[in-house]
């Protein structure tokens, strides 16, 4: 980890001790290749890694632990619900017993029997005040679970560097996009983004600086979408765009849209001051044919997306 220059905090140890532990083949084959290559192995990419191979893992923790908690949450409810129960039939057996003395015409211990009324009552609405109080624990605690989960499936959905959605959401949602497409024939359109030059970026000015643009890329795609379109990362400096129910030419205008919202943008070094120019991306866009598997449609907007590449970048290219 100190050859690479690897941060020390318990992702990355998880990541390497998984690693020397030889217990995932696959994750040893990427570390490995990564290795091989003298590609730079930074908290970045190790993230990526790690959500790779453990972020599944993490959530089905926090779930079972989450599912625990409610268990016994449920548990102490239930308890207290039980208790109650015999209570108020304890409560309902002493009532109908002084019903029944003070039928019998026993009017010298009326003021004995009141008294007693009123100590049984008292008990009763402790009791009662006990179970709200801890209905309302359980319900704390049920609602603080709640956003537990909701907060772990968000962050597991979520790319933590520039807060759009990750490949893994991407994947989800595109296979939901492809199924709803096929089932009510609505026209289902990708648009594939890469930014021009990324590496000589990064080489030039440093990771950080790297960073920012990607976190600027990220929210101008952001900025230009709408209702039910997603933006994701779709690995290192490459982005994706869904756009359901847009036919292609309405995809290329929004796509077109996009290229020129970041090229208008400036980026400024923070610790200089200094102009590092205009960030560009080049764009490919394509639309769901009938019967198309998600595989293949990814590639015809990749091609479409070197086309525009291989044509000078800093452009839009459709797919036929």
């Amino acid at each position: 980890m100190q050859k690479q220059s690897i941060c020390l905090h318990p992702k990355n140890f998880t990541l390497w001790y998984e690693f020397f532990a030889e217990r995932n083949p696959g994750l040893n084959r990427t570390l490995e290749e990564l290795i091989e290559t003298t590609e730079i192995l930074d908290d970045e990419r190790c993230g990526e890694i790690f959500d790779r191979y453990f972020g599944n893992r993490l959530e089905s923790a926090v779930i079972e632990q989450s599912g625990q908690m409610y268990e016994r949450s449920m548990q102490d409810v239930m308890h207290s619900l039980g208790e109650t129960d015999s209570k108020t039939a304890k409560y309902s057996s002493a009532l109908k017993d002084f019903s029944n003395q003070i039928a019998d015409g026993h009017r010298e211990r009326w003021q004995e029997l009141v008294t007693a009324v009123l100590e049984e009552t008292r008990l009763m609405s402790d009791e009662a005040f006990r179970l709200r109080k801890r209905l309302k624990n359980a319900k704390s605690e049920i609602s603080e679970l709640k956003e537990t989960l909701h907060n772990v499936r968000k962050e597991s959905l979520t790319d933590p560097l520039t807060g759009v959605a990750n490949r893994k959401s991407f994947d989800v949602r595109l296979a939901e996009l492809i199924g709803s497409s096929a089932a009510k024939g609505e026209p289902l359109a990708l648009v594939m983004c890469d930014i021009d030059h990324f590496k000589k970026f990064n080489d030039r000015f440093g990771h950080q600086m790297g960073d920012q643009v990607l976190r600027l890329v990220g929210a101008t795609l952001m900025g230009g979408i709408k209702g039910e379109d997603l933006v994701a990362r779709y690995g290192g400096e490459e982005f994706a765009v869904l756009l359901p129910r847009t036919r292609l030419a309405d995809a290329c205008t929004v796509a077109e849209q996009l290229r020129q919202r970041l090229s208008e943008k400036r980026l400024v070094q923070k610790s200089t001051g200094q102009s590092v120019g205009r960030i560009t991306m080049s764009l490919g866009v394509a639309l769901l044919r009938p019967g198309e598997q998600a595989c293949d449609f990814i590639q015809r907007a990749d091609t479409a997306l070197y086309a525009a590449k291989d044509g000078g970048r800093d452009r839009v290219s459709c797919a036929p």
